[in-house]
């Protein structure tokens, strides 16, 4: 008798066990992904890896409810059940700690929604536009775009007399979403420079060189720039000079080609769309999150990959001494490109002048660049890390525009133990950006850039 009563679980934790299993059939049939997506998002959908989890999560259910029907007499499917109950009481708990104490920054970064296509710059920031904009683990920014469709405060087209105005086009570095809007540089930079300067940001995600030049012709000469600097990151904008990468879904590139003479003109405009892009598609619906779970998340991708190489290094190819065929094709049409607009700004009463950002290996290169040759097996005599920015002040210093070189300022700072990049989106931070602030207006000043 002792040992039979061991074995089975007493009448009334059998009522128990019986409830817990249809509550837990109840729950598989209700929460699934209609309900989900009628709850959190009615006008959208799930993509496929949230249904298989929405389908995981619902089969476990179902066959946990079986299983305590079918063994709901005998004492350890009580004792499992004390255990499951105690650990959801526990995980809640925590959820709970977290989400008011301690809450994480999740999601799925959407900075597509941002933006609209362009038929002659590919696309656009869309004028207007506020939103959050979030990189898992590293940021969380409301991010506002003002009404000329540009990642900086409101500006008047006519210059107030006696202030000077630099207009900086770029790409995501000059942007600068990852940082809230007191943060990017251009605002740092305008609070820096003494007299009347106004620091206006023309940055657009994904731009290259091209689309810059067209976007100074089109978008940015109305607002009479005394100085123009071009930001170029060096990780991307010799392939994005070529049409080599895409950006985001359903936008594609204008065309930069040199005729027999060496001039420079443009072809692909109209833009053409290859297909819808995502932020006009059905809106995706998200999963609830845990905070409980990206914080153990946090702290696992902290420790295992956060010097991890997840593509292809662009220094692979950039950094070769024998030149990669890619960079080959890139320098002609960027010499033609630097010339052009440095003549356009000149015709204007104005100048041009280069800034070169550095890719996060460039910067720590003992982490980064030692890792990259052992994993790709390269011979340090076959590269030179520095090469593509040596070509590029070579180019520009042929052609009569000033250069700076952010490398050895952003390698110092570094030195000294300041962390200037997301270690995941490789791009500045807030420090990063008040470090590269810090150099611009010291060397505009030294150069005399705006007196000139």
């Amino acid at each position: 008798m002792k040992g039979k009563y061991a074995a089975t679980a007493p009448k009334n934790i059998g009522h128990i066990v019986v409830i817990a299993a249809v509550l837990m059939m109840a729950v598989a049939l209700v929460i699934n992904e209609w309900t989900l997506a009628w709850w959190s998002c009615p006008d959208g959908h799930f993509e496929p890896d949230d249904r298989l989890r929405i389908a995981a999560f619902q089969g476990l259910c179902l066959l946990g409810g079986v299983l305590l029907l079918v063994f709901r007499r005998k004492a350890l499917t009580v004792n499992i059940l004390l255990s499951a109950a105690t650990i959801l009481v526990c995980f809640s708990l925590g959820e709970i700690l977290m989400r008011n104490f301690h809450p994480q920054i999740g999601g799925r970064s959407e900075q597509e929604i941002f933006f609209a296509y362009d038929e002659t710059l590919g696309w656009r920031l869309i004028p207007g536009k506020s939103g959050l904009l979030v990189s898992k683990h590293e940021y969380e920014n409301i991010i506002n775009i003002n009404a000329a469709g540009f990642r900086d405060r409101e500006r008047p087209l006519a210059k107030a007399s006696g202030t000077r105005r630099i207009a900086v086009i770029g790409d995501s570095f000059t942007a600068g979403l990852g940082v809230k809007d007191p943060e990017v540089f251009t605002a740092v930079l305008e609070a820096t420079l003494p007299g009347a300067t106004e620091v206006l940001n023309f940055g657009v995600n994904g731009f290259g060189p091209t689309q810059e030049y067209l976007l100074l012709t089109t978008r940015v000469f109305p607002y009479h720039p005394d100085l123009v600097v071009m930001v170029f990151y060096i990780g991307n904008d010799f392939d994005d000079t070529t049409n080599l990468t895409a950006w985001i879904d359903g936008y594609q590139r204008p065309r930069a080609v040199l005729d027999h003479r060496g001039r420079i003109s443009f072809t692909n405009i109209p833009v053409p769309k290859t297909s819808r892009p995502r932020n006009e598609r059905r809106q995706t619906c998200s999963l609830p999150r845990s905070h409980l779970v990206d914080f153990f998340d946090r702290i696992l991708h902290q420790r295992r990959d956060k010097y991890a190489l997840d593509v292809l290094p662009p220094e692979v190819r950039l950094c070769r001494k024998d030149l990669d065929p890619s960079l080959q094709e890139a320098l002609p049409l960027l010499r033609g490109i630097l010339r052009e607009t440095d003549a356009r700004c000149r015709r204007q009463g104005g100048r041009f002048a280069l800034v070169l950002a550095p890719t996060v290996t460039q910067i720590h290169a003992d982490i980064y660049w030692r890792k990259i040759k052992k994993v790709y097996n390269l011979r340090e005599e076959d590269y030179d890390l520095l090469l593509p920015n040596k070509i590029l002040t070579g180019i520009a210093g042929d052609l009569g525009i000033p250069v700076l070189d952010l490398t050895p300022a952003l390698r110092s700072e570094a030195d000294r133990g300041a962390e200037l990049y997301y270690y995941k989106n490789r791009h500045w931070n807030a420090a990063g950006h008040r470090a590269v602030a810090r150099e611009l207006a010291a060397w505009i000043e030294t150069k005399k850039l705006l007196t000139e």
